[in-house]
Formats: C-alpha cells, sequence, structure tokens
C-alpha cells in the first residue's frame, strides 16, 4: 500500500487527519496560552508514510548536494554541538588571523506557523526533485484536516443532536446571548441556512 502512495504520489485523506496534542513549555505561565505548543500528530500510517516520503527525500538531497553543510536542525547524525563547534572555530579563526566579525543570532517567531505552503512546493519544484515525491508533498499540504480533543459539549451527530437539543430547551424557545441566537426545531435549520 505504502509504495502505491509513493509511486502515485498520494497521501490518502484518512492519514492525514491529525489530533492536536498541547505541549506545556516548562518555565511558563500555564494560564498563558502562549505558553503550549499544539503539535498535530498523524494517525500511525500518516506517520508511516510521512517517514517513507521524508527518507526518499533526504536520499534525493543528498545524493544531488542539494543539503547544506552549514544546516545543523533537521539533519541526521548533526546536533547542536555540530553547530557550536562550527561556529568557535570560525570565530577562533577569525581572531588568530585578526580579522573583523561579528555574531548575529537570529530567531524566526512562528516560522513553522507561517510558512507558506507554496513556497515549500516551489522550493521542492526548482530542486528537481522527483516528481511523485513533490506530488507527495503537494497531496499532504492540502486539505489537512485536525482534530482538538476536548471532554465538553456534545458531539453533533445528525439523530442525536435534536433530541439533545430539544432536552435543554423546549420547543420553539428562543433565548439571545449577545450576538448569539438559540433556536429550535426547523427555526434552527433555517437560521443555520440563512447564516451560511
Amino acid at each position: 500500500m505504502f509504495n502505491k502512495c509513493l509511486s502515485l504520489g498520494l497521501f490518502q485523506t484518512s492519514f492525514k487527519k491529525g489530533v492536536i496534542s498541547l505541549f506545556y513549555k516548562e518555565g511558563k505561565d500555564q494560564n498563558d496560552t502562549k505558553s503550549y505548543r499544539p503539535i498535530s500528530l498523524l494517525p500511525s500510517m500518516g506517520q508511516l508514510l510521512d517517514k517513507l516520503m521524508t527518507q526518499r527525500l533526504t536520499y534525493f538531497l543528498k545524493q544531488t548536494r542539494q543539503f547544506s553543510l552549514k544546516q545543523f536542525d533537521f539533519k541526521e547524525g548533526v546536533s547542536t554541538d555540530h553547530a557550536l563547534d562550527c561556529l568557535l572555530t570560525t570565530i577562533y579563526s577569525h581572531k588568530r588571523n585578526k580579522i573583523n566579525f561579528a555574531v548575529v543570532s537570529i530567531d524566526i517567531k512562528g516560522m513553522f506557523d507561517n510558512l507558506k505552503y507554496s513556497s515549500i512546493v516551489g522550493k521542492l519544484s526548482n530542486s528537481q526533485c522527483p516528481p511523485n515525491i513533490q506530488s507527495l508533498f503537494r497531496n499532504l499540504l492540502k486539505d489537512r484536516n485536525v482534530i482538538i480533543p476536548t471532554n465538553e459539549g456534545v458531539a453533533q451527530q445528525p439523530q442525536t443532536t435534536g433530541v439533545v437539543f430539544q432536552c435543554i430547551r423546549p420547543a420553539h424557545s428562543i433565548e439571545r446571548a449577545g450576538s448569539l441566537h438559540c433556536f429550535s426545531g426547523t427555526e434552527s435549520r433555517l437560521y443555520n441556512a440563512i447564516c451560511e
């Protein structure tokens, strides 16, 4: 099945339905929403296909020498220690040769949150990446869905929603709270149709 997905360049819809998990950032205010990092976890089959796809892309980039020697993150067998060693070696070399230099460190806040999918696809196209891998990435980035687990509220299912709504509100009642209007029965469907 995975070989077929890889050869056709298709990332099946059910494989890319992520579940959002919130990871707490140590030392931050637990009441601040910015203290949590949302991570989208793919189902097992999606993770496996993602891994295979990434391995194929990595192999291609290595074979065509498109991996930068100065890239230290997201690269197998390389760590922060390697980055620091490279930086310190450069600093010591410049000092020894009496060359003026400056070190500028840039932290791009929310880089992955603001990265445009079109730029990823564009870079893949320019890299002469195999068409099936390009297609897989385009497919993965298109029509993604996420689920946010919650212990609150009632699931909106066609059969039960109406009955549950009838239990909490008498038929044909209207409650107004701010700009929220609640209707029951046919009026609810009519109101939803008008608002959509």
